[in-house]
C-alpha cells in the first residue's frame, strides 16, 4: 500500500470516527445542555413568579392585619349592650373635667325600623355654666364612642330652680340630653 492510499484510508477512518463521535457523543451532550438550560431558564421564571407572589401575599397580609387593626378600633366604638360602664364612666369623666353637676338615667327612645343598628338611649342631665357646658358637647361629639344626640334642652336657671344645697347659680344653665349609644349587639 503506498502513502497515498494509507493517507486516504487513515482520512476516511479519522473522518468516521469524528461523525460517530459528533452524532453519539457530542451531539447529545450539546442536546442535554440545552434542554437543561431551558430547564433553568424556566426555574428561574417560576422563581421570579414565587418571589412576585410572596411579595403580593405579604402585601395581603399587611393589608388584613391593617383591616383588622381598623376594624377593632371600630368594634371598640360600640358600647357593651349588657354593661354599658365604660360609656357612663366617659360621660361622668368629661363632666368632672367640665366642672358640671351630671346625671345619667336610661331612656327610651322609639325605635324605628329603618335603624342600622341596635342602640341604647340615656338620658342626661347637666348643671353648670354655659361654657362648660358647650366643653362637655364638644367632648361628647369629639368622644370615642358612636353616639348621637336624639334631643337637646337647654334651659337658663332662675333662683327657684336652685335648691339650698347646690353649689349652682343664676347665670348656670341646666342641660338635658337624649343620647343613642350604639351597640355591637346584632
Amino acid at each position: 500500500m503506498n502513502i497515498r492510499r494509507k493517507t486516504i484510508i487513515f482520512s476516511v477512518a479519522a473522518a468516521l470516527i469524528t461523525v460517530v463521535l459528533v452524532v453519539f457523543a457530542i451531539y447529545p451532550l450539546i442536546k442535554g445542555i440545552k434542554e437543561d438550560s431551558e430547564e433553568l431558564s424556566s426555574i428561574k421564571k417560576e422563581v421570579a413568579l414565587s418571589k412576585g407572589e410572596i411579595g403580593e401575599i405579604k402585601q395581603l397580609q399587611e393589608l388584613l392585619e391593617s383591616l383588622e387593626e381598623g376594624s377593632s378600633k371600630i368594634e371598640e366604638m360600640f358600647i357593651d349592650a349588657e354593661v354599658p360602664i365604660d360609656i357612663i364612666q366617659f360621660w361622668e369623666k368629661i363632666a368632672g373635667e367640665a366642672n358640671l353637676e351630671i346625671t345619667i338615667s336610661p331612656a327610651s327612645i322609639k325605635e324605628e325600623k329603618n335603624e342600622r343598628w341596635e342602640f341604647i338611649s340615656f338620658q342626661i342631665q347637666l348643671s353648670g355654666s354655659p361654657e362648660n357646658t358647650l366643653m362637655f358637647l364638644e367632648k361628647l361629639e369629639k368622644g370615642p364612642y358612636f353616639t348621637e344626640i336624639e334631643n337637646l334642652t337647654i334651659k337658663k336657671l332662675t333662683e327657684r330652680d336652685i335648691g339650698p344645697t347646690e353649689s349652682l347659680t343664676i347665670n348656670d344653665v341646666r342641660t338635658t340630653l337624649l343620647v343613642k349609644a350604639f351597640t355591637n349587639e346584632d
